[in-house]
């Protein structure tokens, strides 16, 4: 736009020459907004601006973490609830647990034949099924 003009500081080969601040850029603006005024806080700190503390403690929102609904649960009932969620996690965890070891005995036992057969196959190219090459 011809009407916009940028004044850059032009590059100085001396270094004492320059000013350690230079002089912020001046752009003229096309459409200059009003000015924002800060909207009043009433003395007993309800107003619209609520994420300022206002010294008041007892206008704080109470907020639930417990992750319930809004609607009034008996509390035996959510005991219970979380128990029997606690019971399925540590029977999960059993059945991990047990499917692991199952795992590990059967892998195990598979390696210890396979072993057992290239022994056994070593042997009888040496010595026969039978033992009839013993003398060698």
């Amino acid at each position: 736009h011809p009407s916009r003009v940028l004044l850059f500081p032009l590059p100085t080969r001396s270094f004492e020459s320059r000013s350690p601040h230079p002089l912020p850029l001046q752009v003229p603006a096309a459409n200059p907004s009003p000015p924002i005024e800060p909207s009043p806080i009433p003395a007993g700190g309800q107003g619209g601006a609520g994420m300022f503390f206002s010294g008041d403690p007892t206008s704080r929102k109470r907020v639930d973490l417990g992750g319930r609904s809004n609607k009034e649960r008996d509390r035996q009932v959510l005991l219970e609830q979380t128990r029997e969620e606690r019971r399925r996690r540590l029977a999960l965890r059993l059945q991990n647990s047990s499917a692991t070891k199952i795992q590990k005995c059967f892998r195990g036992r598979k390696a210890f034949e396979l072993a057992r057969s290239e022994v056994r196959k070593n042997f009888c190219s040496t010595f026969g099924e039978h033992c009839q090459r013993v003398d060698r």
